[in-house]
């Protein structure tokens, strides 16, 4: 099966509502240019636009994030049930 990945950085971490359980994290693309990146944004390489945005109220999850860092997201297609 085929596969997308995008390298996004995290540019919000914050409790939605503040002080809340909630933690929103917006996300948007990494630099394209940086050498890691192999001159494209994802692989295989697509347009660097747009963004992601989680709300998420699980505490281990939250803590994994930290501000100004970048991680990959994964895209792959799931199989239909048989």
């Amino acid at each position: 099966m085929p596969t997308l990945r995008a390298r996004m950085r995290l540019i919000e971490l914050r409790s939605d509502p503040p002080g809340g359980s909630n933690v929103q994290v917006r996300l948007t693309p990494a630099d394209v240019a940086a050498p890691e990146n192999n001159g494209g944004w994802a692989s295989p390489p697509a347009s660097a636009a747009g963004g992601a945005q989680l709300v998420i109220s699980n505490p281990d999850a939250y803590t994994f994030f930290s501000f100004d860092s970048e991680y990959f997201i994964d895209f792959t297609p799931v199989a239909p049930p048989p």
